[in-house]
Formats: C-alpha cells, structure tokens, sequence
C-alpha cells in the first residue's frame, strides 16, 4: 500500500513537472507570437503610405514637416494596446527566466535627403554675369590760366628751354629768370632788381648811355674771382685781358688778350681793373656783327656801375645767375608792354 501511494506521489510530480515544461514552452512561445507580431506592425508601418498634411509647404528650409495620426483611429489603438501587453509579457518572463532576456532596438526614422534641404534661388540658375565697369583713364589735370605764368604766352617760350626777362623802367629794371619744367611750362627761377643804363633802353650807337632793347643771347662767362660754378664757358681774367670799344680797331666789339693779339686800338675795357664790377659777368652777344660804332661791351655784371648802358645786378645775384644760366638761355630786354610781343 506504501508502494502505490508512492508511485502515485511520483506520477503526480512527473505530471506536474510536464505541465510546468509545457507552461514555459507556452510561454515562450507566446513571447515569439509577440515579437513577431511587433515585428510584423513595423513592417507594416515602414510599407503604408505616407500620410501628408493639405496645409501649404512653408518655403523656409529649416521647417519640418508633422504629420499627426488621428487619435481616434482603431487601428493606431490596437497596436499601442498590444505594444504596451508585449512589454509586460516581457518583464514577467524576464522575472522568471534570465536567460529568455530578449533586448530590440527600434531603428531610428531615416533622415530625409539631403538634397531636398538645398534651397534653390534665381541667382544660382542665372548664367549671365554683370560686367564689372570699365574704368576709364583720368585726363590730365591741366593748369587753370591763372596759375601759368604770362611768359609761356610768348612765341619764343614754344622753342627755349630757359628765359631770362629784363623789364625795364626808366634807368631801372626788374631781371627775371625762367626754367622750363617737365610738363612744358616755364617757372620762375630766380627774380631781383637791376640797373640799367641812366638813359633807359633803346641803344643805337657807342657812347648813348642806353642799355640795348631786343632778344640776345650770352656768349661768354668771365670774372677776376674764381668759376662759381658757371654753366657757361668762364674765363678767369688778368691784366692780359680786354674788351675793344675802339670803332676803328679790328677787334672792335671783341674780347682778346695782348698776349695773343698785336694791339690796334687806342681805347679798351681793361677786364682785370674795373672794381668789382667784374667780379663776375656775362657777355651779351649786342652788336655781334661787330658795326663800327653801333655800340659795344655790353654785359650783364655786379653793382654798382651801369649807368653806361649795361645791366648791373648784386654780386650775389650775379653769382647765382652763373651758376644757373645755360648756353641756350633766351635774354629779352624791353618793357613790360615790349615782353608780350616776343
């Protein structure tokens, strides 16, 4: 009797032990029902069609579209429900079994294409390029009349390349020097007071005590103290050195040496003693035809002679005048209303 009731005990728990096995196989299979269910949702809702909003798109790229499901649907309803039984079939399972722990990751919504967030513009389809200005040259900003001097109106400013302009009145003048610059016109250099001969101008023959009227040019440089500096050949004189003023001489009008020449004159300028007069000095080339008593000796030299008809500045003006003359420099001697015709 002990017997029986034991196989029966043990019948028992072998029966329980198969139901407790088929309770897990259940189980187990429920859980695959489930995952494969969720499994099949997600398919279904990456293949439905797209639901879109009738509202107009806004143009602003940074928007996003939202599109909302119906909260009512029966549909959208039954799938939470089921969802949220899954999760807990899941946790009870995970209780009693560790090793069926089954962890899903839900992939996250695609990014849509890039492309569509480039916003295109008018400009980025326009081929045609503006064309930049073309800047024009600037045209040479000429002098206004006022600022050129009068001198350049002259017909004998077209061809020098320096001029020098003794504007006389009475027995005094006002001797100015002009350089030509790099755009063509002439600048003042240099200007100072002269004195002229006691008669004025107008020289027509030796002796008239007139400085001579005209356009000349200067023929040689010469004084008793040292080359300055001058632009034009300087001779240094001594006591060999003359100026013929005697009409009836061969060398009348003309600088020489008695060291050179045989003397035939019976009057000279003697170069080496006149004072400072010659300290320093310019030959104008008046009378260089050498007319018997049309005039002669005529200089542009230092104070404080020329009463005779030369032209007398200060020694310093004198020095600077040869250090800057050049052989080409044009000499115009007249008055002021005599200027404007050369």
């Amino acid at each position: 009797m002990n017997v029986t009731r034991c196989q029966v005990r043990c019948h028992t728990f072998s029966i329980m032990r198969y139901y407790e096995s088929m309770m897990r196989v259940l189980m187990k299979s429920k859980i695959i029902c489930l995952i494969f269910v969720i499994m099949l949702l997600t398919a279904c809702g990456k293949n439905s069609p797209e639901v879109t909003d009738t509202a107009p798109v806004s143009s602003d790229p940074g928007s996003e579209a939202v599109v909302s499901a119906d909260p009512a649907d029966p549909a959208d309803t039954e799938s939470a429900t089921t969802v949220s039984a899954s999760a807990e079939s899941k946790e009870e399972t995970a209780s009693d079994d560790p090793s069926d722990d089954i962890t899903f990751s839900v992939g996250a919504a695609e990014d849509p294409d890039p492309k569509d967030d480039i916003e295109t513009t008018d400009a980025d389809t326009n081929t045609e390029t503006e064309e930049s200005p073309v800047n024009e040259p600037e045209a040479a900003v000429e002098k206004e009349p006022a600022d050129i001097d009068p001198i350049n109106n002259l017909k004998v400013a077209e061809s020098a390349s320096q001029i020098m302009t003794v504007v006389a009145s009475g027995s005094s003048a006002t001797l100015t020097l002009y350089n030509k610059n790099a755009d063509g016109y002439f600048e003042k250099a240099l200007s100072a007071s002269a004195s002229i001969g006691s008669n004025g101008i107008g020289k027509t023959k030796e002796g008239d005590r007139k400085t001579p009227k005209g356009k000349y040019h200067f023929t040689r440089a010469f004084g008793t103290k040292d080359n300055p500096g001058s632009q034009i050949a300087y001779t240094k004189v001594d006591s060999t050195c003359f100026w013929v003023d005697d009409s009836k001489s061969a060398y009348y009008n003309k600088f020489v040496k008695t060291s050179e020449v045989q003397k035939d004159w019976n009057s000279a300028e003697d170069l080496s003693h006149s004072g400072s007069s010659y300290n320093y000095a310019l030959a104008i080339d008046y009378n260089s035809a050498c007319t018997p008593g049309a005039g002669s000796a005529i200089f542009l030299h230092c104070t404080p002679t020329g009463g005779a008809g030369c032209i007398a500045v200060k020694e310093s003006v004198m020095k600077s005048l040869l250090q800057q003359v050049l052989p080409d420099c044009v000499l115009i001697i007249d008055t002021q209303e005599g200027i404007n015709g050369y």
